[in-house]
């Protein structure tokens, strides 16, 4: 497993953190040849964890019904951000809820679900743009990856988000 990964552990320090890392390196080692999803898989498992460890929420309250849902929506999002054909019905069928519900877990993020996939998908793509060792492949076959089917949508969505268009972003690596 890479060390960027395992880097990313270092403010869990205790054991929780080592439990982790070691949760992190068995799931990468299962699946060998997948480099460029170690950061989706880590950041799933970890976000997974995160949730079921008492005490890394606020010391003052336990979280909330809606909090636990939107973080298993997140996590249910980031597991399946790859897939095109991820929508909100289907989020709320495998998460055996309403897609008003969902709304409602989402309303006081100041963003809605779908534009949260975007954001996932979009910090995706420009992550593997900015890998010192690009994939060899096309900056559309990159967005075709991570879920979108419109390279102009995509091209649309990433200059607004970071400023620039993606064929920068690749050029500046």
């Amino acid at each position: 497993m890479s060390n960027r990964i395992t880097d990313t552990l270092a403010p869990w320090s205790d054991d929780v953190g080592r439990l982790a890392q070691a949760l992190v390196r068995v799931a990468l080692d299962e699946r060998p040849g997948r480099a460029a999803h170690e950061a989706e898989l880590a950041g799933t498992i970890l976000s997974l964890l995160d949730l079921s460890l008492p005490g890394r929420a606020a010391p003052s309250a336990a979280p909330s019904p809606a909090e636990t849902l939107r973080h298993r929506v997140k996590a249910y999002i980031r597991l399946h951000l790859r897939d095109p054909d991820l929508t909100i019905d289907r989020i709320a069928g495998a998460l055996s809820c309403s897609k008003r519900y969902l709304h409602m877990c989402f309303a006081d993020q100041g963003l809605s679900i779908t534009e949260f996939i975007w954001i996932e998908r979009l910090d995706q793509c420009r992550r593997e743009l900015e890998q010192e060792t690009p994939s060899g492949r096309t900056i559309t076959e990159v967005a075709f990856s991570w879920g979108f089917n419109s390279s102009s949508h995509f091209s649309r969505l990433f200059k607004k988000r970071f400023g620039a268009p993606p064929s920068r972003t690749r050029h500046c690596s």
